[in-house]
């Protein structure tokens, strides 16, 4: 059955498992143990990060101009700055220790 799920799924794992933290290395191990086709694995494995960009920086880009149109007075500007500072400010700490 997992065997008929991999084959089935395997463009997708490919790339899901190219971005997941501890899977980088075990991820395309456990794929060619499957027999997944190294050339499959390698063409799509490339393609990954631009569709990955793609999504990302899409998001991004609407989540910036969500906020931008937002934001058309001055007021609400400085406001969403200083949150922006206060969140860093307190985020910064826990990120360092981790």
């Amino acid at each position: 059955m997992s065997k008929n799920w991999l084959l089935r799924y395997q463009d997708w794992l490919i790339i899901f498992i190219r971005f997941m933290y501890g899977l980088r290395v075990a991820g395309p191990i456990f794929l060619g143990m499957a027999r997944v086709s190294p050339v499959r694995f390698a063409v799509v494995n490339c393609s990954a990060p631009i569709v990955w960009a793609v999504l990302i920086g899409g998001a991004a880009t609407s989540s910036g101009e969500a906020v931008t149109c937002s934001c058309t007075t001055p007021a609400v500007r400085g406001l969403l700055a200083r949150w922006i500072l206060v969140l860093g400010i307190a985020v910064w700490p826990i990120a360092a220790i981790g």
